[in-house]
C-alpha cells in the first residue's frame, strides 16, 4: 500500500480553499489534505510531517519574509504552488514551484499538482536558499551604488569574485536589474529603512533631471513626479546613480 501524499492549503478565501479541496479529491491521486489559513500553521504542520506541496496565497508572505524564509530552510524538498487571485510583483511569483491562477479550470490545476507531486526538486526551486553572507555584503553595496571594482576593494576580494557573487545572487533570487535587487533588499530587510528613504530621494532627482531634460516636451512637462520613475531602470544602467545623492 502507497504512502498517502499530504498537502497544505493556505488561503483565507473559503470559496476558493474548498474549491481546490473539491478539485483535488476528485483525483485518483492518495493524498491527505491539510487546511491553515497562516504561516504559523504551516510552520505546526512542516514540524510534524513531510510536505510534498504547499498551496499557498502569496499575500499570506508580504510583511511576513524572514518567517518565510525559515519555513523553506525546514522544507527543503516541499514544492510550493502560488494561489494567485489578485496581481502580485514578479519578485513575489518568483518564490513558487508554479502558480495556479484563479480562471484555471479543474484539469489545469489537476496537471499542475500531479507534475509537481512526480518531478524531483529542480534547481529553479533551489535557487530560493537564503543568501550567504557575503553575497548579502556585496548585495548591500551594489544596490548603494557601487561599481565591482569599489566593491572588491571595499570586501577586499578580485573584482572576478565580486562577479561571480552578482551571479549567484541573480540565480537565487531571479532578479538582474539592479533596481530589481534593491526592491527585493527593502523587502527583505537587507538594506534598513533609512537606506530606503535615500533611495526615494534618488528615485525624485532622477524624476526631476528628466523633467528638467526634456522640459520641451509635453510628457515630461505634465507627468506627475511618480510616473517618471519608470525611467529609473534606464537611469541606473547609463548612470553613475551616487551623482545623484
Amino acid at each position: 500500500m502507497s504512502k498517502s501524499q499530504k498537502i497544505i492549503i493556505a488561503e483565507s478565501s473559503e470559496i476558493i480553499r474548498k474549491g481546490l479541496i473539491n478539485i483535488i479529491n476528485n483525483t485518483e491521486l492518495d493524498i491527505h489534505i491539510i487546511n491553515t489559513h497562516s504561516l504559523a500553521g504551516i510552520y505546526n504542520h512542516i514540524n510534524k510531517y513531510y510536505i510534498d506541496i504547499i498551496l499557498i496565497n502569496p499575500t499570506l508572505l508580504l510583511n511576513n519574509t524572514d518567517f518565510f524564509n525559515e519555513l523553506l530552510s525546514k522544507s527543503k524538498e516541499t514544492k510550493w504552488l502560488g494561489i494567485i487571485s489578485t496581481f502580485f510583483d514578479k519578485e513575489i511569483l518568483l518564490l513558487f514551484d508554479n502558480l495556479i491562477y484563479i480562471n484555471d479550470n479543474s484539469e489545469i490545476v489537476k496537471e499542475k499538482i500531479n507534475k509537481l507531486l512526480t518531478q524531483k526538486k529542480t534547481n529553479k526551486t533551489s535557487i530560493r536558499n537564503i543568501l550567504s553572507k557575503r553575497e548579502i555584503d556585496v548585495l548591500k553595496l551594489l544596490v548603494s551604488g557601487n561599481s565591482n571594482k569599489k566593491i572588491a576593494d571595499k570586501l577586499f576580494i578580485s573584482t572576478y569574485t565580486v562577479m561571480t557573487h552578482r551571479k549567484n545572487i541573480s540565480q537565487k533570487t531571479g532578479i538582474k536589474s539592479v533596481a530589481g535587487l534593491t526592491i527585493y533588499a527593502v523587502i527583505n530587510k537587507i538594506i534598513k529603512l533609512d537606506s530606503y528613504a535615500k533611495y526615494l530621494a534618488v528615485f525624485f532627482n532622477i524624476s526631476l533631471k528628466y523633467r528638467n531634460k526634456y522640459y520641451k516636451i509635453p510628457f515630461f512637462r505634465y507627468c506627475p513626479y511618480y510616473l517618471l520613475i519608470i525611467f529609473l531602470p534606464f537611469e541606473l544602467i547609463y548612470t553613475d546613480r551616487n551623482q545623484f545623492l
